[in-house]
């Protein structure tokens, strides 16, 4: 929806009377510049550019997948579970940034022309798990989504990188301990200050056992938050962990159970 809508828009900025093409050339014209005084410009091309953006994408993705049998989409709606969760931070609490001019045009494009389907009280993500894991052996799931590489066998494709790739049970069990400590900026959850991607590959480097993992990410977050270690650790998880059977839906914020406690 997003790259669909922002293509067919261009993004511009004026600031003392000058129109910039971007944020960074104004920057670079003007490093002091008061937020307050640039504007924004936005100039959106036809409805139908957006909707036929769309189009082209997804029948590039079905393309590149070939030969697909049938396909469904899912798209975020709603209530997600999620939010209520959170205490630490709100979740996805960054994302202020205005939707692009026909975001809510491809939105109902997708749904009234593409198959695609809105989810309420989970996110998209959740539910493109709980398809996929219904027949592994004949689906892929197609995303740009790193969260997706913590689930065991399951098959992406990529459009930008132009890939599909295999994630192995120890990729995706490393995958989602890795984002415990190094947090998800993207969607606002916080991890253990102070460890990057390189950081807790080293931590987790030659680890191949689960409650080995659980157990060194708990360390970090004793040093980091002390009492409340085991408690945020928690939260986060059930942040991060992807829902993977119909069931989970009733008791989303249930699904992720640790496989032990560490001492």
């Amino acid at each position: 929806m997003y790259s669909a809508a922002c293509a067919a828009e261009t993004v511009s900025y004026r600031y003392n009377g000058t129109e910039y093409e971007g944020k960074r050339k104004l920057k670079e014209a003007h490093p002091n510049a008061d937020e307050a005084e640039i504007e924004t410009i936005v100039r959106a091309q036809p409805e139908s550019h957006a909707r036929q953006n769309c189009r082209q994408l997804l029948q590039s993705i079905l393309d590149a997948c070939a030969p697909v049998k049938s396909y469904k989409g899912f798209l975020t709606g709603p209530g997600n579970f999620r939010y209520e969760l959170a205490t630490i931070q709100p979740y996805k609490g960054n994302r202020t940034a205005a939707k692009p001019t026909w975001f809510s045009s491809v939105q109902q494009f997708l749904i009234e022309e593409c198959n695609g389907e809105m989810v309420e009280g989970i996110e998209a993500d959740d539910k493109l798990v709980i398809e996929f894991l219904k027949d592994p052996k004949h689906s892929i799931v197609a995303t740009r989504d790193k969260d997706m590489a913590q689930v065991e066998g399951i098959r992406l494709y990529d459009w930008k990188k132009k890939e599909i790739r295999y994630v192995s049970p120890e990729e995706a069990r490393k995958n989602f301990y890795t984002q415990l400590l190094t947090g998800d900026a993207t969607d606002a959850i916080r991890g253990v200050d102070g460890i990057g991607p390189k950081t807790a590959e080293k931590l987790l480097q030659n680890i191949t056992n689960e409650k080995l993992m659980l157990t060194v990410c708990h360390a970090q977050y004793l040093k980091a938050y002390g009492k409340n270690a085991w408690s945020f650790l928690v939260e986060n998880a059930k942040l991060l962990y992807l829902l993977r059977k119909e069931e989970d839906i009733a008791n989303p914020s249930q699904a992720w159970v640790p496989c032990h406690t560490p001492v």
